[in-house]
This record gives structure tokens, C-alpha cells and sequence, in this order.
């Protein structure tokens, strides 16, 4: 990148800064969602202190933990599903398990895609574990009760569920097949069915080999979320709608999903959490060029980036490192990042039993026609 490319993506940053900030005062759609304070606190602080304990983790160090290195077949007779699992951190987290032998389900949109990625990973090195392929539109809720009775099909067990897509902050307000907005709709709602509708084979699972896991891909965004409002933003119509606003609201939402899942089912020997991956130029927010520049191309918080190795690190220890269930026990561990539970300071840990059924309820008053 030249010098002058390099400037004016750095005021693209700028003057988007300047545009959240004047929104936090100004906008109503996003000073309900997110504020100043908690955005300083949830994303510049928690940025900061995660790059400060970095223990420079990758994902594959971290199956090398659990597995040891060169043991391949390891996870031969494990099975996960995977959202988006074709780009990003999801490609990432699948490289790892199929490398060591696990059966890995790609929850995904485009077959010929997933074909193809899987197919240039074998070609660089050996992949011992099956790829399977299940067509699922993460923003049609209609789609999510067809995948899961195709991988119900399969008569397979199910020992970990990542719900790793997403879409961040598009700039201007998109609805789904259903008509709700889209961070909404992907983000939330087609994860929450797809885990409802695949709690009985988890269940199941863990009676039979004695766990199961599912792994929410949270945010530090999640955390700069000071407030859920069930009425304006459960989900958010095109007059209340912020793109930043909206996606910390999101994030959150996730965040309390995988608290209420975690204390709810613990005891069943399913252990929930949600993990911030890092900051990660991936392509996240790529079609919003004023975040682009802000958080991933211009230099203000560059120095906090994670390469997606190092992203997908939380993600493989939660849905695998055997020290999870016994800080799920002792600790009530839900909230993860750098490889260590960490204490949520956002809306998430402040949601009181009360207001996570009623998001309970609210969620499957959207969803129970798909169910």
C-alpha cells in the first residue's frame, strides 16, 4: 500500500470514529444499543488486555495440547457441526479437527465452495478426518429445520456445535427471507433454532461419551452492548436500525444465549460457552469501508490484531481442552478468550435469569413456525 493509499484509509477510519462517536450523542438506534463508556471499556480496554496476555496460541497448537502432536486419529469418532466454516476462522477451526481425525459437518450455503476449500487443503497436506456437506442459508430460518433433519439422518452423535458465522455492521439496513434485520437474523436467530432443534442429539450425546460441547464465536463487540431492549431491538426495524449499534447488540445476545445454555445445561454434561476470537483482518465488515478502515486496515488497533491462527486458538480449546468442564463446574466459566475464562463486564453478565427466559421466549416466538 502507498503512502497516500495508506492515508486516506486512515481518514476512512477516522471519519468513521467520528461518525460512531457523533451517533453515540446524537442517533437514538445507537445510544440505546451502545455508549461511549462502554464502548472505551468493551473494545478499546478488553482489546488492549488481550493483547497484553497474548500467550500467542494457535489453533493447531492447541489440538497438539489436547491431542499430542502427530496423533492424528486423535479425534477419529468425534463429530462437530460447523457454520461458516468455508472462510475465516471457520476454515481454520475445520483444517484443525479434519487434520486429526475428526468427522467434521460444514453447515454451509454454497456446496461447490466447501468442495473446493476442503480439496485444496488435502492437496497440502493429509487430512485424516471425513468432510461432510449440509446446505444451510443462515439468513433463512426456513433452511435450518431441513439441515438438521438431513444430519439427523446421518444416525451420527454430535459432540460439539460451533456457531461460528456471522456478518458485521452492514451500513445500511438489510432484512432476511423472514423480514428480520440481518446481523439479527444470521447473527442470532438461525443459530438459536439450529441449537434448539439439536439439543436432543447433544443431549443424547453426552449420555453416551460423557459430554458435549457447543461454542458461540462472542465479540468484545458483545461487550461494548450496554443495554438489550426486547422491544426495539429483539430485532431492530429499519427506523431504530445502527450498524455498530445494532452488531454489539448481537454479539450480546450470543454472549446471553451461551450463559442461559451454560447454566441450564451444565448439569447435563453440556458445556456452553462463548469465545472472542480477537481482532482479525478477515474479511468480517467488508462491506462496511468505514469499519474496514477503522478496525482492520488502518493502524489504530493493528498492534491488538491476531492472525486467524491465533483467532481460532479459544475457539478449539472450548470445544475441546479438557480443563472446560471442570471450570464450567468450579468457576461457572462461559465467557472466553486467549485460551482463559475471562469476567464479562457488558450487558451479558448483568441479564438477570428473568430477562434471559423472556429473550428465550422472544426468540422462539420468532422462530417456532420453522421448527
Amino acid at each position: 500500500m502507498g503512502c497516500w493509499d495508506a492515508l486516506a484509509v486512515e481518514w476512512e477510519g477516522l471519519k468513521y470514529y467520528k461518525s460512531v462517536f457523533a451517533r453515540m450523542i446524537m442517533d437514538p438506534a445507537t445510544k440505546a444499543k451502545t455508549s461511549f463508556g462502554q464502548m472505551f471499556r468493551g473494545i478499546v480496554v478488553g482489546a488492549h488486555y488481550e493483547w497484553l496476555t497474548n500467550p500467542k496460541k494457535t489453533s493447531e497448537s492447541v489440538v497438539e495440547e489436547v491431542c499430542g502432536k502427530g496423533n492424528y486419529d486423535a479425534l477419529k469418532g468425534k463429530v462437530v457441526i460447523i457454520t461458516g466454516a468455508t472462510n475465516g476462522l471457520g476454515l481454520e477451526n475445520a483444517r484443525c479437527l479434519l487434520k486429526y481425525g475428526c468427522h467434521v459437518v460444514f453447515a454451509m450455503r454454497n456446496k461447490e465452495k466447501a468442495e473446493k476449500v476442503v480439496a485444496e487443503m488435502r492437496a497440502k497436506e493429509t487430512l485424516t478426518g471425513k468432510a461432510t456437506f449440509i446446505n444451510i442459508q443462515l439468513d433463512d430460518l426456513s433452511t435450518v429445520k431441513p439441515f438438521v433433519q438431513e444430519f439427523l439422518a446421518l444416525g451420527l452423535p454430535l459432540h460439539c456445535l460451533i456457531n461460528n458465522a456471522g456478518i458485521m455492521a452492514p451500513p445500511v439496513y438489510r432484512a432476511s427471507k423472514q423480514g428480520l434485520e440481518s446481523q439479527f437474523a444470521i447473527n442470532n436467530m438461525s443459530h438459536y433454532l439450529l441449537t434448539h432443534l439439536l439439543l436432543p442429539k447433544l443431549k443424547e450425546t453426552a449420555q453416551t461419551s460423557g459430554e458435549a460441547r457447543i461454542v458461540y464465536l462472542g465479540s468484545l463487540a458483545g461487550e461494548a452492548c450496554w443495554n438489550v431492549d426486547l422491544d426495539t431491538s429483539v430485532p431492530s426495524g429499519p427506523e431504530f436500525y445502527s450498524d455498530i449499534g445494532d452488531y454489539t447488540s448481537t454479539k450480546c445476545i450470543d454472549m446471553i444465549h451461551a450463559r442461559h445454555l451454560h447454566d441450564k445445561y451444565t448439569k447435563d454434561k453440556i458445556f456452553v460457552c462463548a469465545v472472542h476470537p480477537g481482532i482479525i483482518n478477515s474479511g468480517l465488515g467488508k462491506d462496511n469501508p468505514g469499519l474496514t478502515a477503522a478496525f482492520y486496515a488502518g493502524s489504530s488497533l493493528k498492534h491488538t490484531h491476531k492472525s486467524p491462527a491465533e483467532g481460532a486458538a479459544t475457539t478449539m480449546y472450548c470445544a475441546l481442552s479438557s480443563e472446560v468442564p471442570k471450570k464450567s463446574v468450579t468457576e461457572g466459566a462461559w465467557w472466553y478468550y486467549n485460551c482463559q475464562p475471562q469476567r464479562c463486564i457488558g450487558f451479558a453478565s448483568k441479564a438477570t435469569p428473568e430477562f434471559q427466559e423472556k429473550l428465550e421466549a422472544k426468540c422462539w416466538d420468532l422462530a417456532k413456525a420453522y421448527a
